[in-house]
């Protein structure tokens, strides 16, 4: 009877366990499926609540010590050697020699000696009487909005002035990109800017790239939201008009006519601003000191101190031997590039601030590209912004991105090491060049996105 009541039952046993099974089957698909949408939906998130993720700690890990080890290095050869026998221009550049020629000039202004100021003889001499220990040419290489800007440095003591200078300048750049960050800034973005090479390299030289920076911040961060604002921070940027190449470009390929009015009248503005409190210093600065500059910056290749430490193409054609000829037709060819791929990316539109980020950065580092004349240092604006397409928008997981960030992130730092220890040209163009065109050419979403 038991056995066969169990033979009976034995069907529907048997049933019972494939129904069993079958719902444990399914339930590890539902499973599965689950985990999937969970990793789906976590490439969707935010990049910030990302960086837990596809060894993202790892790279931020690599990219601060790849740029702190230049400093480290600086600090330990002064500490070896006092500051004597360093290698190359170091010995030739000391401790806030740029802030010197501003610290002057506002000192001039003051003493309403725009002649001297603007005159590059006369300036130099003067220089030299203040601070002899400055071994090499220096001239006042801006046009009369700049003098406007470091009038107040005159009113104070040099260290004091280049104090406030130096803090007031990284508070600026910090609130610029707390403005178009729209919240608090992550430690990460903060640590990345403050041991970046280039921010130390305007610490140690007191360059002015903290001012113009937060307005390449402000400008590219602001104009596709509120380009009215965007277009007076270019307007602004009209102090130092070699970065602000590709800016038109910009604006009128996302449609920002509101930022070509404001930035056109800010920039008038300035212009009147300084016509009238320093009288006659449009005239003196077109008759000589800007055929002072052309003289210098057109000077063939001779591996001077400024020739090895400017980043441009134009620079880096004629120190591998091309003539000043050829090596304008690369710089001509790289601009026309770097305008192509500018139009591109602000002619799409981009959706999130992860894919803003990485436009912000990639305009910044193209102008840099494109512009003939600029230095190391004057990167600081587009490393600030690719910090915050690296922690904030994505890049830290696109492999051939991460590559080039992490070049242009080191470039300043480690190709200043290669300068003054060999003489040989900081090529920093070149990274900033590709950074800008994988991010004009490349996919929406990051590969890991992809893959997940």
């Amino acid at each position: 009877m038991d056995r066969a009541g169990e033979q009976h039952h034995s069907p529907r046993r048997c049933r019972k366990r494939e129904i069993a099974l079958s719902d444990y089957s399914g339930d590890l698909s539902r499973r599965a499926k689950g985990w999937n949408s969970v990793l789906t939906r976590n490439s969707q998130l935010p990049p910030a609540r990302r960086l837990h993720h596809h060894g993202a700690v790892q790279r931020l890990r690599i990219m601060a010590w790849i740029g702190l080890l230049p400093e480290l290095g600086v600090l330990l050869a002064l500490l070896v050697t006092g500051g004597n026998h360093l290698p190359g221009s170091l010995a030739r550049a000391p401790f806030a020699r740029d802030f010197s020629d501003f610290w002057a000039a506002g000192v001039l202004v003051d003493a309403r000696q725009t002649g001297i100021l603007f005159d590059p003889a006369a300036f130099q001499h003067f220089l030299y009487g203040l601070f002899p220990y400055l071994h090499a040419v220096r001239l006042w290489s801006y046009p009369p909005g700049m003098a406007l800007m470091v009038a107040p440095l005159g009113f104070l003591p040099k260290c004091t002035a280049w104090v406030l200078w130096f803090a007031g300048g990284t508070t600026a750049l910090f609130g610029a990109l707390r403005v178009i960050h729209g919240r608090a800034l992550p430690a990460a973005v903060i640590g990345l800017v403050l041991i970046s090479p280039v921010w130390w390299d305007n610490l140690l030289t007191g360059q002015n790239a903290l001012i113009t920076g937060s307005l390449i911040v402000l400008g590219y961060g602001l104009l596709d939201r509120r380009p009215g604002w965007a277009g007076i921070a270019f307007g602004l940027l009209t102090i130092k008009p070699q970065l602000g190449l590709l800016v038109p470009v910009a604006m009128l390929a996302c449609g920002g006519f509101s930022a070509v009015l404001t930035a056109g009248l800010t920039a008038g503005a300035v212009a009147a601003a300084s016509a009238v409190l320093l009288p006659g210093s449009w005239h003196l600065f077109f008759s000589q000191v800007a055929p002072a500059m052309n003289a210098r910056l057109l000077h063939p290749y001779a591996q001077t101190d400024w020739q090895v430490l400017m980043g441009s193409p134009f620079i880096g054609a004629e120190s591998i031997g091309l003539l000043q000829s050829a090596a304008f037709f690369v710089q001509a060819v790289i601009t026309a590039a770097s305008a192509v791929a500018t139009w591109l990316l602000w002619r799409r539109p981009v959706a999130g601030d992860a894919a803003r980020y990485r436009r912000m950065a990639a305009s910044a580092g193209l102008g840099l590209a494109a512009t003939p004349f600029c230095l190391n240092y004057d990167a600081l604006g587009a490393t600030a912004l690719l910090v915050l397409a690296v922690t904030q928008g994505g890049l830290i997981g696109r492999s051939k991105g991460w590559v080039a960030a992490l070049i242009a992130y080191a470039q300043p730092g480690w190709g200043l090491f290669l300068a003054v220890a060999i003489d040989a040209p900081i090529f920093t163009w070149a990274a900033w060049l590709a950074l800008g065109l994988f991010c004009t050419w490349s996919g929406d979403e990051p590969r890991h996105a992809q893959e997940g």
